[in-house]
């Protein structure tokens, strides 16, 4: 079996309006391309549960916890992104994008950021996803980007983003 991208360390268990189940704290999301899956490893445990193995996958890449402690994750040739709730249910978050969507994260607002590459019809670019599924540009990159981080400086509401890009072998911040 094949990982892809990401290992997400989950801290502690922090306080929400969801029941921290299935994804306790300390646990640890991952994506597969083959069979292309969503997994959690409980390290109390020692299992590993599937979150989600849609047929409508085709290779996740990037996750995310989210402070609701939902799983957002890209599909990476599938061109969407997708959340499993608490609960199991699997939602699309966004579909049909001009680029393919490499990693995601979470800003302060609760709104999704995601980097996609070049490889399709558009620049490389810096996106968010609103809670109304609203996409906009917050930049575009110069380089395909490899991952992203949401920073509080306090410059901004939604915090500052951390974008590295390995082709350039740089880290960039955008304000």
């Amino acid at each position: 079996m094949r990982r892809i991208a990401v290992l997400f360390l989950l801290a502690a268990a922090t306080a929400s309006a969801q029941p921290l189940l299935p994804i306790p704290g300390g646990s640890i999301i991952l994506t597969d391309s083959l069979p292309p899956t969503v997994s959690m490893y409980d390290p109390v445990t020692g299992s590993t549960a599937v979150l989600t193995n849609a047929s409508t996958l085709v290779i996740p890449a990037g996750c995310v916890v989210t402070d609701q402690r939902d799983v957002v994750f890209t599909d990476w040739i599938g061109v969407s992104i997708y959340r499993v709730d608490a609960l199991g249910n699997l939602t699309t978050v966004a579909t049909g994008l001009l680029n393919q969507p490499t990693r995601v994260a979470q800003d302060h607002n609760g709104d999704i950021i995601y980097t996609d590459n070049a490889w399709g019809y558009a620049p490389a670019s810096l996106m968010r996803v609103d809670s109304l599924g609203s996409i906009t540009t917050i930049a575009v990159l110069a380089g395909n980007p490899f991952d992203v981080k949401v920073e509080n400086t306090g410059a901004l509401p939604s915090g500052d983003f951390l974008v590295t890009l390995p082709l350039f072998g740089q880290l960039i911040r955008v304000d």
